[in-house]
């Protein structure tokens, strides 16, 4: 295979990254962009990808016990009638925008996935007596059909947000360090996001406290996970990333004046010691603190040190867990007190607000002139 025109010439002209490893992840300006193609494309993508194609499968047939054989003929068809749409809704990305149909697709996704899944409840036959799965003989024909077109639709969110992914991503990194700056984002947002999805969602749906808090319909809380991160994408690209399409790949990430030469990892190795500390102090394992050491601390300091001193990034990230745990304290018996529903909420419920603290102080106290990472203006 032969490297890219833009790449050929970057070669021939001697302006090709010695590290670009350390360029993409050292460099504010880039660790940015990274950053928020993670979130706000990348993550939700890999979601929405998943459930359309793979937790389809995993709800037909662990769910509504319907045989493999049905199973995978519904989804083959659904796919073999999305696959067009993934080259339409590319092109259509040419002319009305990648940013506007990927944030499209996440927001139908999350709008209407449970009645989607209601729907695949509603069409799916009982088990009849003396089998063990609902067979493809035990279909009506317009049952089968509307099956077909309910996994249908799910596999159209998936084209809106894959087919203009590419293009965004190339579009949105320059040339130098693009390959090591898109991997991250889009291996990230498909391989974790996307491909724990399956197992996060049938846990969630399975464990004791859903049943009790939503009784017959614990089997779609699952679908929480995939509608969360599909909103958090909507949030985060629809405020900090601006449209690429138009813009010209062989130009470079402008850099503010007066940025750093350097990310400050420090910072973030240091809120990840301090979390892992606290957490394994509260009697988590090691592994469970080493996660949640990441999400609680480390990547919240990662976000916070792109905009603020260091010390202060820190001081941030410990008031807005402090106050997270302070309103949690108030708000989860009350919560608990009143069981079901409420019960299920009040054990997600200082996550939320963690996120929503975080959000307002990113949102507050960052500096104006920074106030959003855009990808660079034509020419």
């Amino acid at each position: 295979m032969q490297e890219s025109p833009l790449f050929t010439k970057l070669k021939q002209t001697g302006r090709v990254s010695a590290n670009p490893l350390r360029e993409s992840f050292t460099h504010p300006v880039n660790l940015r962009y990274v950053l928020l193609a993670l979130f706000g494309a990348t993550a939700g993508q890999g979601v929405v990808w998943y459930t359309g194609q793979f937790y389809a499968l995993t709800f037909l047939q662990t769910t509504l016990k319907v045989h493999w054989l049905p199973a995978f003929l519904i989804l083959s068809i659904a796919l073999a009638l999305g696959t067009p749409f993934f080259l339409l809704f590319g092109h259509l990305s040419d002319r009305v925008g990648r940013k506007r149909i990927m944030l499209l697709g996440c927001f139908l996704a999350a709008a209407t996935y449970v009645p989607l899944y209601m729907g695949m409840r509603h069409f799916t036959p009982q088990v009849p007596a003396g089998q063990t799965a609902v067979l493809l003989a035990d279909f009506p024909v317009g049952h089968l059909l509307a099956m077909i077109g309910l996994v249908w639709l799910q596999i159209l969110y998936v084209t809106m947000v894959y087919g203009p992914i590419a293009a965004f991503l190339v579009e949105l990194f320059p040339t130098r360090i693009r390959y090591t700056s898109m991997s991250l984002p889009y291996h990230l947002g498909n391989g974790w996001f996307g491909g724990f999805l399956p197992l996060i969602a049938t846990a969630v749906a399975a464990s004791d406290a859903t049943r009790e808090a939503f009784g017959a319909g614990a089997i779609y809380a699952g679908l929480i996970y995939p509608m969360a991160v599909a909103l958090i994408t909507l949030v985060v690209g629809g405020l900090f990333i601006r449209e690429t399409r138009g813009h010209r790949i062989d130009t470079a990430i402008p850099v503010p004046v007066g940025s750093e030469k350097a990310f400050d990892w420090g910072a973030v190795l240091f809120g990840l010691a301090m979390g892992l500390g606290v957490l394994l102090a509260f009697g988590q394992g090691f592994w469970t603190a080493l996660i949640g050491a990441a999400g609680l601390f480390a990547l919240p300091t990662i976000f916070f040190r792109l905009e603020f001193p260091r010390y202060r990034a820190l001081v941030t990230v410990l008031v807005c867990l402090a106050l997270t745990a302070a309103i949690s304290w108030l708000l989860h018996p009350v919560l608990v007190a009143r069981g079901g529903m409420f019960r299920f909420f009040a054990n997600t419920l200082p996550l939320g607000i963690y996120t929503g603290v975080l959000t307002l102080a990113y949102w507050l106290g960052r500096p104006k002139a920074a106030a959003a990472a855009h990808p660079p203006e034509n020419g």
